[in-house]
């Protein structure tokens, strides 16, 4: 119930953890911004989890995850298929065995400035600001994924299905991706 796709991803990171390594992925920051972030505890995995159709900014977590494997140690990174590419590019071949990569299916991602507009447009609305987002919330009963914002004033943004939301709209309807997806 804590994963959008059946959980694998929770199953790998964990074995990975167990086994003294990190695990890679995104998450949002305090701004509901997506990042990829580092992971060394099952407790903070729930970070990590659920779909965010939004391209995460990478950061430094490539030189990170190759400092981490020039240490011996195991990095699971999980991110979509252009960032998997472009670490095992950054990493250039040398001290892979510890790596496990996990990409995901990619419908392609839209621009972070669309998020940040969207979620900022969403705070004016309810006056409040941002305290969780579920693109793909399972609400008991349906099969089918809901669009969800909390804010800090309580009140919660709700709509199910997902895509008759504006921002999963333009998801769906590829009219947000960026350009780069598709070349």
């Amino acid at each position: 119930m804590k994963s959008s796709s059946g959980g694998i991803f929770t199953l790998l990171a964990e074995e990975i953890l167990e086994q003294g390594g990190v695990v890679f992925g995104a998450g949002f920051n305090e701004n509901f911004e997506v990042v990829h972030m580092t992971v060394e505890k099952k407790e903070d995995l729930d970070k990590l989890r659920v779909s965010k159709y939004v391209q995460s900014r990478i950061g430094d977590t490539f030189k990170q995850a190759r400092k981490f494997l020039n240490e011996g140690r195991k990095v699971l990174f999980t991110g979509t298929p252009c960032q998997i590419a472009g670490l095992l590019k950054f990493c250039g071949g040398r001290n892979l065995e510890n790596l496990v990569t996990q990409d995901l299916i990619c419908h392609g991602v839209p621009s972070p400035k669309v998020w940040k507009e969207y979620v900022a447009y969403r705070e004016k609305i309810a006056n409040a600001k941002t305290t969780s987002v579920s693109f793909r919330k399972k609400l008991d009963g349906t099969k089918k994924a809901s669009f969800s914002m909390t804010f800090s004033n309580g009140v919660e943004y709700l709509k199910t299905p997902n895509h008759k939301d504006p921002m999963m709209k333009l998801f769906f309807f590829n009219k947000c991706l960026r350009p780069s997806c598709h070349k």
